[in-house]
């Protein structure tokens, strides 16, 4: 869903500066708010942006980095099948 002005706002209060590329909301939270959003390739200025989709929500964002740091990575990690997996993105129609 593209951005509203508001999104834009309430990144823009998130961020502590205004988006450096137009965005689409993905995720909302249950009252609305933008909880993932989906950058464009490029920035404005033409600078390749890094990270196509971005968790903004600072709940989430909190709650993710405490995953991290409790090892969750490992250990999602640990327990996919490497091989499944990279087949499973090689059959993937969307995924390029």
């Amino acid at each position: 869903m593209p951005a509203t002005a508001d999104d834009v706002a309430e990144l823009t209060a998130l961020l502590g500066r205004p988006p450096q590329a137009e965005f689409d909301v993905v995720v909302r939270t249950p009252a609305g708010r933008p909880a993932v959003i989906r950058n464009e390739p490029l920035l404005d200025d033409g600078t390749p942006m890094p990270t196509r989709y971005w968790l903004v929500d600072p709940d989430l964002v909190l709650a993710v980095s405490r995953l991290e740091g409790d090892g969750g990575v490992r250990a999602a990690e640990a327990a996919v099948d490497a091989d499944a997996l990279g087949r499973g993105i090689a059959g993937c129609r969307l995924c390029v």
